[in-house]
């Protein structure tokens, strides 16, 4: 089986959910935690903050990506903290 499907650098990923419309105060920050949760892994949970009788599922309106990483649930047994102390995000990423 071949893929024909091009694999999408970190900043590709995140530019694919805003063009969703969700919204992304600090992009370096998305982008670390892409990494270490996954495009789809995260894009799962954001089923819930997306319309999706719309083409395409856009966000609805407002969503925050700190809402889609809060929704995931995973603080526990977390390796590397997504938060600086300014963004007050809880969540950790990386699950061991």
């Amino acid at each position: 089986m071949r893929f024909t499907k091009p694999a999408l650098t970190y900043p590709q990923q995140l530019g694919k959910l805003r063009a969703r419309g969700l919204v992304v105060a600090d992009p370096a920050q998305a982008e670390h935690c892409l990494r270490y949760v996954g495009y789809y892994r995260l894009s799962a949970y954001g089923l819930s903050f997306q319309d999706c009788t719309q083409p395409g599922k856009p966000f609805r309106p407002g969503t925050t990506f700190e809402q889609v990483v809060d929704f995931t649930g995973l603080t526990v047994n977390c390796a590397c903290w997504c938060s600086t102390p300014s963004s007050g995000w809880r969540w950790r990423c990386a699950a061991r």
